[in-house]
């Protein structure tokens, strides 16, 4: 749908990550209209629930930096595979990169919540984590 919307301009690269109706919206637009109008865009798409509006204004990220960033989310999904947690499943974790930031998602307790973005902060190359998880009750 952002694909074809004309109101974004030829200078924006938005991407867009869905977790269980919760939609993040990563990368730059042009302006802040263009970036607005993505967000409306995307909330009224049928089963979305919330949008993240992640998008920052101003030029597209160079494609060294877009390297990186997949680099980076190579690095912290292997990270997540060190946690020792009883039941933990890295695989319930989906890791978005933005510019050195790493967005985790996902449907995981408190402590793998906190888990999880503890390591991902030691990667090096890492600016910032973001933490957008839902959280289920820890078993006992």
């Amino acid at each position: 749908a952002l694909g074809r919307d004309k109101t974004l301009g030829e200078g924006s690269r938005i991407g867009v990550t869905s977790y269980n109706q919760k939609v993040l919206l990563t990368g730059q637009a042009e302006t802040e209209a263009a970036a607005t109008s993505a967000a409306e865009l995307v909330s009224r798409l049928p089963k979305v629930e919330r949008v993240i509006d992640e998008v920052t204004i101003g030029p597209p990220i160079s494609m060294t930096q877009i390297s990186e960033d997949v680099y980076l989310t190579s690095r912290a999904k292997f990270a997540l595979t060190e946690i020792k947690l009883p039941g933990f499943d890295p695989t319930r974790v989906k890791v978005v990169t933005e510019n050195g930031v790493v967005y985790l998602m996902g449907l995981v307790s408190q402590d793998e919540a906190d888990a999880a973005a503890e390591q991902v902060r030691y990667v090096p190359g890492v600016q910032r984590v973001v933490k957008l998880f839902e959280y289920r009750e820890t078993q006992t």
